[in-house]
């Protein structure tokens, strides 16, 4: 029986290895990205199964050549394409004031356009197939916003309106498009995260409250292989919820953001950033 081919971006840690692993552990055949696939060769070496399928390839989802070429070399090593994660992201935070312009470029190159360049590659292979499934890993962040990661937070509420959009464009096709939004999820992005503050800065007391705070949560929270599960129940149920909250009381915050007015969300995620 043809093992389903699927192509998972930013495949080396986190949310997208935890995806990888589990997909290749339920017999799909995977094909990871990253930006240097070569830095994780020792420590994903034994993680797997010898029979399991799963080959991490090069790909820099902010430069359209090498998109180009990773789709390529995808297909050779799956035949086809069944489905894709569109995972790549980044996480820039500090005050909009302050953060430089080629920082901002950077997060919505990679956590927006990255994202469009994967998809576009992807949309004729899965149309001409006859149709498949794309999921796209945003945040709760695309629901309620981040103080001092504003960036961020615009990008994640960006790609829940291109799905949406998407979805509608897709359908006559038999192309499933789903939109995962995790909350706080334990994963190397908290350490690797970038920061931009300037020294005095007039925001300095509340960037460092809010942060220390969120990172708190981070590292106290589930693990990615909630956000696998996830993923795994869309790609092989072949339905459920376009878009889905994940993680602890991802659920209930998104519900009660929903029903709040604007301005009592507000204070709520002030009080509690302390911000």
């Amino acid at each position: 029986m043809e093992r389903p081919g699927v192509l998972i971006t930013g495949a080396s840690r986190g949310i997208g290895l935890a995806c990888a692993e589990a997909l290749a552990r339920r017999g799909w055949t995977v094909v990871g990205t990253s930006r240097d696939p070569r830095a994780y060769e020792e420590s994903l070496r034994g993680r797997l199964h010898p029979e399991t399928s799963f080959h991490l390839i090069p790909m820099d989802v902010d430069r359209d050549a090498s998109v180009e070429e990773g789709l390529r070399r995808s297909l050779s090593l799956m035949g086809e394409i069944h489905a894709v994660v569109a995972n790549a992201g980044c996480s820039i935070v500090g005050p909009l004031e302050e953060l430089p312009m080629d920082a901002v470029r950077q997060q919505v190159e990679t956590n927006l356009l990255g994202v469009i360049r994967v998809i576009r590659g992807v949309l004729p292979h899965l149309r001409r197939r006859g149709g498949g499934t794309v999921v796209v890993t945003g945040s709760l962040a695309g629901r309620i916003p981040l103080p001092f990661q504003s960036v961020y937070t615009a990008t994640k509420t960006a790609l829940a309106g291109l799905c949406a959009a998407l979805r509608m464009e897709t359908r006559p096709f038999g192309i499933r498009v789903h939109l995962v939004e995790p909350t706080d999820i334990r994963t190397p992005l908290t350490d690797h995260r970038k920061r931009y503050l300037l020294p005095g800065s007039p925001y300095g007391d509340r960037f460092h409250r809010c942060m220390h705070i969120a990172e708190r949560a981070e590292r106290k929270a589930e693990g990615p292989e909630v956000v696998a599960e996830a993923v795994v129940r869309i790609l092989e149920r072949g339905r459920g919820s376009t878009r889905i909250p994940v993680g602890r009381g991802a659920r209930l915050m998104g519900w009660i953001r929903g029903v709040l007015p604007d301005s009592w969300a507000e204070a709520l995620i002030r009080r509690h950033f302390q911000v």
